[in-house]
């Protein structure tokens, strides 16, 4: 079990990282920290003693204690004094990331720099810590993909710090409101328009959306969706569903299973997924439940993933750029360390035809 004085100096550590605390600002007295923690007098000194020696906190005589102007103890983000750049994704091993994080990795390499990889698993404490660690940590820069995207951000000072200290830093896959850094995305509400569209060629009216809304990208690949039916208004009908992070394929099966079960003159004719892992999900479940893909309903995904191709049927799709959205955005991120001028990369969307939607246009 951790120690309690750990557990305290830790936490007043985030505070002071995620700018909760000015430079100079005072902290609560031993008093208010004890009764907020819940612990001894001698826990609370013995954890802002070691805050005193890691130079976060000074110390008035009589006054109490202060907060440092911690940045200025930390070594310059130069090229000089270090040659690592931080990735942080929301996964590493799965879906699209690997090819990401290849391209980074490759890019960096390639200019001798080395690669310091974490993952938040779209989970926003796990972005607090690990945004806490890196800012403790001397890099050149940091490359972020933003965990749930789509929500009011609780670690925004963390990236205002970033931001006021001038590390390097390049965001992928989204970005946050009021952080201005360089950012890499695709279009994905042209995607979301691109994939309605499509699916109105093949003679689909009838459509649902899936769409994940914690994340950036859902909402705009979801307002594509409903841009594409506003302009298709007398001879189609689309509806969506949403769902978050943390729910499972069976929990999203309920929502859009009473869609499904319409009078077949009523109920959809595709479906339209938010991703490729959505896609396959869906398509393993409608297989259990006796539907057949694409006759009873056809399938459209998002991102190209590896898996899209090796389904059956294989998943037509809109591609993401992954490896070379990496290795752009290494290269942005090395212009940054350089003291260049970087610009935003949106990347246009491109759909992929494969069999999982069948063309009823003649029906």
């Amino acid at each position: 079990m951790e120690k309690k004085y750990i557990i305290v100096k830790d936490q007043i550590k985030q505070w002071i990282v995620a700018g909760k605390y000015e430079p100079h600002e005072k902290l609560p007295t031993e008093s208010e920290l004890m009764k907020q923690f819940d612990v001894s007098r001698h826990t609370v000194r013995r954890a802002i003693s070691e805050l005193e020696i890691e130079q976060y906190v000074y110390k008035i005589q009589g006054g109490g204690m202060y907060i440092s102007n911690w940045t200025e103890q930390q070594l310059p983000h130069t090229l000089e004094h270090q040659r690592t750049v931080a990735v942080l994704t929301t996964h590493i091993s799965e879906y699209i990331f690997p090819k990401i994080i290849s391209g980074i990795e490759k890019e960096l390499a390639a200019h001798d720099y080395s690669m310091l990889l974490t993952s938040t698993q779209n989970n926003r404490e796990l972005e607090q810590k690990n945004l806490a660690n890196l800012l403790r940590t001397n890099l050149s820069g940091i490359i972020v993909e933003p965990t749930q995207s789509a929500l009011v951000s609780d670690n925004i000072g963390f990236y205002r710090n970033i931001v006021d200290t001038n590390m390097p830093c390049i965001m992928i896959n989204g970005h946050l409101e009021n952080i201005h850094v360089p950012y890499l995305v695709m279009d994905d509400v042209k995607g979301g328009r691109i994939g309605v569209e499509y699916l109105l060629t093949q003679g689909h009216t009838r459509i649902l959306g899936i769409f994940k809304t914690d994340d950036v990208q859902g909402i705009h690949r979801m307002n594509g969706f409903t841009q594409a039916f506003q302009q298709h208004t007398t001879a189609s009908v689309g509806q969506f569903v949403a769902y978050s992070t943390n729910d499972t394929i069976e929990t999203i099966w309920q929502r859009i299973e009473p869609f499904l079960q319409l009078p077949k003159t009523q109920r959809p004719t595709a479906i339209f997924c938010y991703n490729d892992e959505l896609a396959s999900n869906l398509m393993n479940v409608l297989v259990q439940k006796g539907f057949d893909v694409p006759n009873d309903f056809s399938l459209l995904g998002f991102d190209d993933a590896s898996i899209a191709a090796l389904l059956t049927p294989s998943l037509t799709t809109i591609r993401h750029p992954q490896e070379e959205m990496g290795r752009q955005a290494a290269r942005k991120m090395i212009q940054l360390i350089e003291q260049r001028q970087v610009d935003n990369t949106i990347y246009e969307p491109q759909l992929i035809v494969r069999q999982s939607v069948k063309d009823i246009s003649s029906l």
